[in-house]
């Protein structure tokens, strides 16, 4: 029905401002983490708390989304039926508050289908190699100067913590470009997503009101 192609580009338009909003939050609230000039490492810390911050927010802005498409195709069957008799309206509201309460407790259980995961830690993964070569080339050495022994391997143990150290902290920027990665992805496949779940939701709708008025014996030229 051409009357709904109005709100099929408006809820477009709407998920798109809204997913562009998230990655602008998500931004503003790590600025201190991700930021290049950021001196915070606690990496662990950021991973955590991003991988549960942004599928909840994702999840929240969904429904708020359905909400807004649910009244959009309410106002428009409305006013496809305006003027018709009040018993017909009275029908329709009926209907329509049990399509719309079946329509969000199927939203709600659907969920997210793309779960969101964040890459492996680069920094401790590039650490711990630098570290453990580090160390094995000191016991190396060790086994072919058997006299100091008890001292390089002292020696190497604490430079090899050192080196590892130093790795990590030398690729925090490249493990939080990879953060920021991994979000950006995650948010243009929930985005994707959420637009092909409201536009089956609109033809499933607009499908029971189509049936609602041959139901009532009401056709198109009637309006």
């Amino acid at each position: 029905m051409n009357e709904f192609d109005e709100t099929k580009a408006n809820i477009n338009q709407d998920i798109d401002r809204v997913f562009v909003k998230v990655y602008r939050e998500f931004e503003e609230n790590y600025s201190s983490f991700i930021g290049e000039s950021s001196l915070n490492d606690n990496l662990d810390y950021l991973r955590s708390r991003i991988k549960k911050d942004i599928p909840k927010k994702i999840k929240y802005k969904k429904i708020l989304i359905l909400d807004t498409l649910l009244n959009y195709l309410t106002k428009d069957a409305r006013q496809i039926l305006e003027g018709s008799d009040n018993k017909i309206i009275n029908a329709f509201y009926d209907q329509n508050r049990n399509w719309i309460e079946t329509t969000r407790n199927k939203s709600q259980h659907s969920g997210l289908k793309n779960s969101f995961s964040l890459s492996p830690n680069v920094s401790l993964i590039y650490g711990l190699l630098s570290g453990s070569l580090t160390f094995l080339i000191a016991v190396i050495v060790e086994n072919l100067i058997l006299k100091w022994g008890l001292f390089i391997l002292i020696i190497s143990i604490v430079i090899a913590f050192r080196v590892a150290d130093f790795t990590y902290k030398r690729t925090i920027p490249i493990s939080k470009q990879k953060i920021d990665e991994d979000v950006k992805r995650y948010i243009r496949q929930s985005q994707t997503q959420t637009k092909q779940e409201l536009e089956q939701i609109i033809e499933t709708y607009i499908s029971n009101f189509e049936k609602f008025l041959e139901d009532k014996n009401l056709v198109k030229s009637e309006f």
